[in-house]
Parts: C-alpha cells; structure tokens; sequence
C-alpha cells in the first residue's frame, strides 16, 4: 500500500473518532436513560474497533513497505571483464590498528563477526563454511561441487546443485562462498582464477563474471613455491546484507613470502628489525559486489598483507574492513614458510 493510502487510512481514523465523540456527547431529548446509554457504548465500542484495525492496518503496511526490495531477476550470461575497468574508483584506504594485548594475538589464526563486534580465534572455528537454508539442510562447497546438504535421524544426503568445472583436479577448483537466502543468492569466487560466479540457490541461473575472458593461464596442481606458482585471485569473502565483499590477492604465495625478507635485517640480539628499505608492495584489494553480481566498489587497503583465509570481515552499520594482517619478523628458510615467524595485528579501515 502506497503513501496515498496510508494518508486515507489516517483520516478515516481521525473521520472515524470525531463521529464517535459527537455520537456519545449527544444527548437526544424523550429517550431512555439506559438504552441511551447502551447505545453511546456500543457506538464507542465500535468506533474503538475499527480505529484498531485501521492502526494494525497501517503497522502492517509500513512494515511490509520496508522490507529488503527483491533483486531482478538473475540472468545466465558470461560478462568479459577482460581489459576493462567496471569499477570507477579504487578508493585509498589507510587503517589503523586496534589496541590488543601480543598475548591475545599470539595466538589468533581468524577473526570473526559476532554481535557487531570482532572475535579473535585461536582454531579455524568459522572453517568449513555450511550455511543453513532449513531446519535440517545446509549449503556447502565440498570437493568440486557446491551441495545441499539434508540430515536426517540416522543419515546425510548430499545433493549437488553446482559443479565446478574450472579445473579438472579438485584444489585448483578451491574457493569462497557465500549464500543469502532471504535474497535467494548464492557466489562462488575461485582461488586461482579471477572467476566470480552469481547463482539462484537452486544454481537454474548462473551468472560469471570473468576478468581474463576465457584466457585462463596453465595451473599446477599443488605448486605454491618454484619458478610457475600459481596466482592467488580471492582469498577470502564476506557476506553481507546488501552487498558482498572479496579480499582480492593477485600475487603468488611465493611472492608474499619473497616480500616478507626484504628489507629486514639480523640485529645484534638475534632477532630480526625492519631497515629503511623494507616496502610492503602487496596490499590487500577489497571488491564489493551487490547480490546480483554488479560491481559497486573497489578498496586498496594499505599495510600489511593478509596471509591466510579467515582473516577478513566487514561491519556493515559501522562501514569498516577488518583484517588480521601479518608482518614477518623472522625466518630461517624460504622454502619453509611454516618456520617464518609472524606477528599479527587487527587493522580498522573506515569506508
């Protein structure tokens, strides 16, 4: 219902008391004491009556016209973002690190969002990813396939509802997901491929969204070190109430790790300091996206590199990026990333 009937609906209230004022005033001349009585209270009864139900009326319309609007439809299309720019401005974003103890740090190996503020976590306690979409059902990515997972009393039935067809071997095929059920979407952005895909739950529409046109570079299965290693697109999401966010890399593993000893030096003690010619030239990128795959936003967050999935949220209400960034202060050997020794911190970016 739109303003014009919210605006009758609050005159036929008005209308509705004014008439029924007037009838219980009035006082007709030869009539019955009682029954005029009786009279004045069922007319104010009735009148109480029906402004009730015009105001539950209007309660019920207003929150009918707030709700979430619906997104178009979802089309299966191919967009070639290959040599283009479909997001208009890269926004400059320096953050700031929030005061935590090296103690609570330490530890810390992802970060969640929980009750509009940012949890810390000692395991991947957020990992694997299931999203429920029932009492009994959950949407998941398992091997090479995005299913609906339904448990019953003595058994679990997985059903798929997309399979990835990226690469014939199940890693190269690894990514994030997310899923909205009140906007009936669901997203998959790969790993080694700057591949993002837009589905229905029921993955009857799939929209991809890719920016290298069909012109995706030779993978090697496993190859995260050595002359070739693969490129780490989207290490990470987030999804939120409108929109949808991917933590962009671009690089190697190998070159974040390369990245991590220049410039560092071996003090007197033992350990590792930074001189004047340490540089972090491997920003985190955030892309934001709404529902329907449409590009909105993209962020360069300047600092320190995020080294791992699990480390990246998003406050909405609060417009901030959060992420638990990684330096490196130490090592022994890079073909042993294991024995690279890391200090973390949790860095705020307002957008």
């Amino acid at each position: 219902m739109g303003e014009s009937k919210l605006k009758l609906l609050q005159f036929a209230r008005v209308f509705l008391l004014t008439i029924g004022v007037s009838l219980f005033i009035w006082n007709p001349l030869n009539k019955d004491y009682t029954l005029c009585m009786k009279s004045k209270l069922l007319i104010l009864l009735t009148t109480l009556f029906i402004l009730v139900a015009c105001n539950f009326q209007s309660k019920k319309t207003y929150t009918e016209e707030i709700k979430k609007p619906q997104l178009p439809p979802l089309d299966s299309v191919v967009i070639n973002y290959q040599d283009k720019q479909p997001f208009d401005t890269v926004f400059h974003l320096t953050g700031e690190k929030v005061p935590l103890s090296d103690s609570l740090l330490k530890d810390a190996i992802c970060i969640s969002f929980q009750d509009n503020h940012v949890v810390l976590h000692e395991d991947f306690q957020i990992e694997p990813k299931k999203f429920p979409v029932g009492s009994n059902e959950f949407i998941c990515f398992k091997d090479s396939s995005i299913v609906r997972t339904t448990n019953y009393k003595d058994s679990v039935v997985n059903k798929e509802i997309h399979h990835l067809t990226m690469h014939p071997t199940i890693y190269l095929n690894s990514g994030t997901l997310m899923v909205d059920t009140s906007q009936n979407r669901m997203v998959f952005a790969y790993t080694f491929y700057r591949v993002i895909q837009v589905m229905d739950l029921e993955a009857k529409a799939v929209k991809t969204l890719d920016f290298e046109g069909g012109n995706h570079n030779k993978k090697f299965a496993f190859v995260m070190d050595g002359p070739n290693p693969n490129t780490i697109y989207y290490i990470d999401s987030f999804a939120g109430e409108d929109y949808f966010y991917l933590l962009y890399w671009g690089n190697s593993y190998k070159k974040l790790i390369d990245n991590a000893y220049k410039g560092w030096r071996k003090a007197d003690d033992g350990k590792y300091e930074k001189t004047q010619n340490y540089q972090q030239n491997m920003p985190n990128i955030v892309e934001q996206y709404d529902w329907n795959g449409n590009p909105v936003g993209r962020y360069l967050l300047e600092g320190e590199p995020v080294r791992n999935v699990g480390r990246f949220v998003v406050d909405e209400k609060g417009k901030r990026f959060y992420l638990l960034a990684s330096e490196c202060y130490g090592f022994n050997h890079y073909l042993y990333p294991s024995n690279i020794m890391w200090h973390e911190s949790l860095i705020a970016y307002s957008f």
